[in-house]
């Protein structure tokens, strides 16, 4: 097969997954008023219980690693429900496939559920620190795989939010408190601990750099989303363009031990 067709299959796998994905998007919107606040998915101010949690994206691009080809895919879908007691309920699901490969097998999918308890400090030290709020919470994640490919672990955390003016700063702390047998060292690559650090400008283009030490070994993730109105000024369109690298362990729960770099391009998914 020429390089060019190869790429072209590549492509229209990936429109096929993002039709799927595109799917699924009515049902986020519809949670959401599409004229709310800014963009970071904490302070879309929203009349429904559901809202976007993490970052809701399509992405492809070349990964240099030991278990794949060279395009991989990567998707992931994050939701939250406000019990209107300062309580959430979440759910984030990231998927990867090997697109370089024949039929496009997924490599793994990544559950995780979560509850959480949103503290929000009233004392005049905490306005002026940046502090915006605490997420209190647990959370379990798994790749829903049996015996010898079967991963999961459970944590409880603690993840406060500091914002200054488009900067913002969120330290996530964690305890695990049970393993998988199949992963029980992946405190030596995941840690106990990630950093968030990123800006966000006044046309809501955001840079966030992600990174995390386990005992042994970590990861450093980068992401930029571009809302294409803000390169369309008088159109209102709602897609971003988004990027994102990665280096490091851990991308999939899979092959948590496995070092692996990737770059990708492709949609996020804003309501």
């Amino acid at each position: 097969m020429s390089a060019l067709s190869m790429w072209s299959c590549h492509y229209r796998r990936f429109a096929v997954t993002m039709m799927a994905m595109l799917l699924c998007i009515p049902a986020i919107a519809a949670a959401a008023d599409p004229d709310a606040g800014v963009v970071n998915n904490e302070n879309i101010t929203t009349s429904s219980p559901f809202s976007t949690h993490r970052a809701n994206y399509l992405v492809l691009g070349p990964e240099h690693s030991p278990y794949v080809g060279n395009v991989t895919s990567k998707f992931q879908l994050s939701l939250k429900y406000d019990t209107g007691a300062n309580w959430f309920f979440a759910y984030t699901q990231r998927s990867y496939w090997d697109i370089d490969s024949d039929s496009s097998p997924a490599v793994d999918h990544n559950f995780e559920p979560e509850m959480f308890y949103r503290w929000q400090p009233k004392f005049k030290s905490a306005a002026h620190s940046g502090l915006e709020f605490v997420h209190l919470g647990i959370v379990h994640q798994s790749n829903g795989r049996s015996g010898a490919e079967s991963r999961a672990w459970n944590r409880a955390y603690a993840e406060p939010r500091f914002r200054w003016d488009g900067w913002f700063f969120e330290p996530k702390v964690w305890v695990i408190t049970s393993t998988e047998d199949q992963n029980r060292d992946i405190a030596d690559y995941a840690g106990y601990a990630d950093v968030v650090v990123g800006y966000e400008t006044t046309t809501r283009q955001r840079f966030t750099l992600t990174g995390r030490q386990g005992s042994q070994h970590g990861s450093v993730q980068f992401d930029v989303s571009m809302p294409l109105s803000s390169l369309f000024p008088k159109k209102r369109m709602r897609p971003y363009l988004y990027f994102q690298a990665w280096a490091g362990y851990g991308e999939t729960l899979l092959y948590y031990n496995q070092r692996t770099t990737a770059y990708r391009f492709g949609i996020e998914f804003h309501p």
